[in-house]
C-alpha cells in the first residue's frame, strides 16, 4: 500500500436547505466543496453557501477508515433524506462521482448515450459560419461602430503581421462570418 496522506473528515451543511454531506479530503476542507454527484447537483441548483465542520484530521489509515464507516452507519447517511451521500464514506476513496470506469466508452455505452440524446438540440445549432462558442455575433450596427472607431488608426507592421496570421488561422479552421462575404 502507498503512504497515507493526512485526511480530513468533514460535514458540509447547506445554509439554505440544511442538506448535509459527509466527506473526506486531503486538501483544505473549508475550500473544498465535496465530490458526490447528488451533493454537487444540489449546490449547483441551490447555491454554494455552505458551512463546514471538521470532524478530525487522521494520519492513520485504519483509524480514518474505521471512524468514517462507523459515522456513516451511525448517522445512516445513505438512507436518510437529511444527507446527500449515495454511499457509505470509508475515508479513503471519496464520493460517488457517477462513473466507475474511466477508460474508453464501449459501443454499448455510446449507443445508450446516443439514444438518450436523440431529439435534443445540439449546443452549436444555428452557429453556421461562426467559430464554436461564439453564440452572439456582432450586429451590423456594432460592426459599423467598431469600424469607425478604428478607421485611420496607425498600426505597427508587427501588429499587422500578427493580425494576418490570426486571419489565416481562422480561415484554415473554417471560422468565417458569411454575412461579410460577397
Amino acid at each position: 500500500m502507498t503512504s497515507f496522506k493526512p485526511t480530513y473528515l468533514y460535514i458540509k451543511t447547506h445554509q439554505t436547505t440544511g442538506l448535509k454531506y459527509f466527506g473526506k479530503t486531503t486538501n483544505d476542507p473549508y475550500r473544498y466543496y465535496g465530490s458526490g454527484v447528488y451533493w454537487l447537483r444540489h449546490l449547483k441548483e441551490h447555491g454554494y453557501k455552505i458551512d463546514t465542520k471538521v470532524l478530525g484530521l487522521f494520519d492513520n489509515y485504519k483509524e480514518c477508515k474505521e471512524f468514517a464507516i462507523n459515522f456513516s452507519i451511525k448517522e445512516n447517511i445513505v438512507e436518510s433524506n437529511e444527507w446527500a451521500n449515495l454511499r457509505i464514506e470509508n475515508g479513503l476513496d471519496g464520493g460517488d462521482t457517477g462513473r466507475t470506469n474511466y477508460g474508453p466508452l464501449s459501443a454499448e455505452s455510446k449507443l445508450k448515450i446516443s439514444k438518450k440524446n436523440k431529439g435534443k438540440i445540439p449546443y452549436n445549432k444555428g452557429t453556421k459560419g461562426l467559430c464554436p462558442g461564439n453564440k452572439s455575433p456582432r450586429s451590423a450596427e456594432t460592426k459599423q461602430k467598431l469600424r469607425e472607431s478604428l478607421l485611420g488608426r496607425k498600426r505597427s507592421q508587427e501588429s499587422i503581421n500578427k493580425q494576418q496570421i490570426r486571419n489565416r488561422l481562422k480561415k484554415d479552421k473554417g471560422c468565417t462570418d458569411d454575412s461579410n462575404s460577397t
